[in-house]
This record gives structure tokens, sequence and C-alpha cells, in this order.
């Protein structure tokens, strides 16, 4: 790592070192010829492949002009070290801001004009030709200056796109808890993935909570619905975090243009109205049409969702949740009953040993891998036309449907359990049966139709197609 005294190209003087990676450090520095305050920032890979990369995307960079992006006005390489010279952004970052907050989290008015100028900032630079991807947006590199103007600043990883190309080495440094997937190497990275960072920020702000590491999200996703965290978020909100968060590229928003679409109209403190595209369209629309749900006092059509399944999906009958829960039933007894006939006189035992062993295996095995395979259903669900997905429609993956499979099964023993051991009747057979659904019933009480395992795990059972 370069000093802090160090005078670089006779003209830059390192004051201070204002952060650092395993792949770079970022500098305050004075520039002596211009007698201005810069930020420099200094990249550790000195091959020859990366020095020829950092040029072509440092002169990318410097072409750059947007108020909401510091601009790059030099680089060069100087003692094997690659150096981006661009202006210094006084003020806080919102990290710091965010310590600083009394309940842990932001006010969702104060979040939303910060959303509203990076999505400014990070369209410019996806639509860009080629497009530029910043590859580490989180609240260390959102600046808010003296002013309140918003910057996004930190371009140490930002990529030129080719899809022709996997993720570079130096682009799959990653920021714990913001970069999905794809930055560790498993796939390519694209404008989704800044995307998926903008998610992890929006969700970390809102909840004072940061998002679980992507890796470990693939292997038992415990990310919980950012209203768990903060009943403040509006459920319209809260589904476009989420959405933003989703593992797969595919299933999140493909561009910032269809983001803006779906984000709500949040008052400021000031009380005036912080207003997104769709909502401009919207009050364009209510001028030749009578608005027919309109917030008091706010005179704009604004759109409230619970969460957001697509059009073709609707929640789950409690009926059918029973018909589907006592198919299965039945397909595992017969199955156990089948396979430890074959099984006791192929190896011996008793057929009743065998059938028990062969039903606790299938239990653990039969709900969890069919409610994430490609039918999203186990058989007798499947017969009825239901799925089990994620608040907003996704596919859930094993970690999840395990998870939700172990909620089911301790709300569905507890109850039986205490009836047995307090004998209620002399044969409990029929009480234990019936107690085993009443966490089911908890479905019925709720707007999403969440049984308690559901609830808990941030799932839902939805019909495949609205009935007529």
């Amino acid at each position: 790592m370069t000093s802090v005294t160090t005078i670089l190209q006779g003209r830059y003087e390192l004051q201070q070192l204002l952060g650092q990676g395993g792949f770079g450090a970022v500098y305050r520095a004075y520039d002596r010829r211009l007698q201005t305050t810069v930020a420099i920032k200094e990249t550790f890979d000195h091959s020859p492949e990366a020095g020829q990369q950092f040029e072509f995307e440092a002169r990318l960079l410097a072409g750059l002009r947007h108020p909401g992006l510091p601009t790059v006005t030099d680089y060069f390489m100087e003692q094997d070290g690659q150096y981006l010279v661009m202006d210094y952004v006084p003020g806080e970052d919102l990290s710091s801001h965010l310590a600083r907050q009394p309940q842990g989290r932001m006010p969702v008015a104060a979040i939303m004009p910060i959303l509203a100028s990076l999505l400014d900032a990070l369209e410019y630079m996806h639509t860009h030709v080629p497009p530029i991807i910043h590859r580490d947006i989180k609240p260390d590199n959102i600046r808010i200056t003296p002013e309140g103007q918003v910057f996004l600043v930190d371009f140490g990883l930002a990529k030129a796109y080719n899809p022709a190309l996997k993720t570079t080495a130096g682009a799959r440094a990653v920021t714990p808890g913001f970069a999905p997937l794809e930055q560790y190497g498993m796939g390519t990275t694209d404008i989704r993935s800044d995307l998926y960072a903008l998610g992890a920020t929006l969700y970390t702000l809102l909840s004072g909570t940061e998002v679980p590491e992507a890796p470990q999200r693939a292997l038992q996703d415990t990310l919980l619905p950012l209203r768990r965290h903060n009943p403040d978020v509006p459920t319209q909100l809260e589904a476009v975090v989420m959405r933003l968060l989703a593992m797969q590229p595919a299933d999140r928003y493909p561009d910032v243009a269809t983001l803006r679409r779906d984000l709500p109209t949040i008052p400021e403190p000031s009380g005036k109205l912080v207003q997104t595209h769709a909502h401009r369209e919207a009050q364009s629309a209510a001028r030749s049409a009578p608005a027919t749900d309109s917030a008091p006092g706010a005179g704009i059509t604004t759109r409230v969702l619970t969460p957001a399944l697509p059009d073709s999906l609707t929640y789950a009958a409690l009926w059918r949740r029973f018909a589907a829960t006592l198919v299965d039933g039945m397909l595992i007894l017969v199955c156990s009953m089948l396979l430890g006939e074959v099984i006791g006189l192929t190896l011996r035992i008793l057929p009743t040993i065998a059938a028990w062993l062969i039903g606790a295996l299938l239990v653990w095995l039969y709900y969890p891998l069919l409610e994430s395979s490609a039918w999203q259903a186990t058989v007798g669900k499947r017969l009825l036309g239901l799925a089990v997905t994620d608040l907003y429609g996704n596919r859930i993956n094993f970690g999840r449907a395990l998870v939700r499979h172990i909620y089911r099964l301790a709300s569905a023993m507890i109850l039986p359990a205490l009836a047995f051991l307090l004998r209620l009747v002399r044969r409990p057979d029929l009480v234990v049966a019936l107690l085993a659904l009443v966490p089911l019933l908890f479905a019925n009480f709720s707007a999403t139709r969440q049984a308690f395992h559901d609830w808990m795990t941030g799932c839902v059972v939805v019909q495949l197609r609205r009935e007529a």
C-alpha cells in the first residue's frame, strides 16, 4: 500500500486513507497544481493484463458526466501502482448516518429522495454505451454532501459490461451482504447485479439489518420480508426491495426503468411529495379519468399492493390446502407400507419397522425436495393446482423449503403431543389428528393465506390460475 505521505506524479499529496479493501484503497489527496482536494483510488492488481484493463476503463469513466457521480479527472500508473483521480465528495456516507439513527434504521420518507438520485445515476451508467456496472453499491459508497446532494462514489470495481466475458478476478471483489451470488464467480455480472446491491442497501437502511451473504442464502435463505423488521415500510416498497434481492438475476427487475414503475409515492419530512416516473404517469392519466383510490390530502392517485404476486397467481383457498395435505399424507402412507413390505422381505426385518423408517425418511425428503423443484409443489398440491412460492411468486430454494417443513412438523406436533400427554380422551387418535391440522387454520386469518410455517419463512401457497 502507498504511504499517505507520498506525493504522486509530483502533484497529488496523499493526506488521508479513506478506505481499504483486498483489491484497492481510496485516499483523500491535495492537487497542488489546481489547489483543490481530490479522491484517489489505488488498485492493487499490478499485472500487465490488469494494467491494460485499467487504462481502458479509466478512459471510459473519465467520459461520464452526471450530477450524482464524481467526475474522473486523471489516471496514471506509477511504481507499478494504478491510480484513478476523481472529485472528492465532502459530507457523510449513509453507513455513518445510519449509525446515528435512534431506531437503527432510516425513515422511509428520508430514503425516497436518496433512492431517486441513485436511480438516476444508475440509469445513466447502465444505459451508457457500453453499459457500466458499478459492482460495489452499499451505504459506505453513498455520500450526502452538506448541501444535501447525493453521490454514488468509489468506481474501483466498475466495469464495462461485456456479455461474452465471465466476471474477472478484480470484479469478483465483494462486500458480504451486498454482492449477488454471480459476483462470487458463479456467473456473469450485469446491470441486475447492481440492482441486487441496491436492494441490499435499501433493506439495510430501512431495517437496520444486513442481508445474509449470498452464498449462505443459496444454501439456506433466511432473509425475512422487510416489514418483519420495519412495519412502517409500505407493502409496495417492500415488494420492490424483495424483488431486487431475488437470488436468480432473471427474477429481479431487468432495468431501472422497469423498477421505477413499481415505486410508491412517499411524503418527504417537509411534506413535499417525491414522485416517481410511474406516479407522474398516473397523475397524467388521472386528469382524464376519475381517481378510484387516493390518499387523503395527497391529491394523487396511488397504488397499494399487498405482496406482488403475478396476475396468473392467487392465494390458495384453505380447502384446497386441506385436500392436498390429505393426498400427500395418504401417498406417503401407502408408499411407506408397500416399500416396507418389499424391504422387510428382502432384508428379513419386520415390515412394520421398515415402513416406519421409510415413512420417516419420506416425510423429511418428500416436501422440501418437491416444493423447491421445478414443480414447486408436492403431488397433492400439483393435483389441486397449487404451488409454494415466496411472497412475490418466485420459486424457493431447497434450504428455505427444508426450514419451512421443519416449522410445519414442529407446529403440527406440539398440540397433538400435548393432547396425548394430558390424556384428554382414552383414545386420543382422532384428537391428535385434528389438532395436527390446527396450525394450518392459521392461514384462514391471514390476508395472504399463510399458515404458521409459511409466515415464519416468508412463503405462500398459491393457486396457479385464477378461478373464473
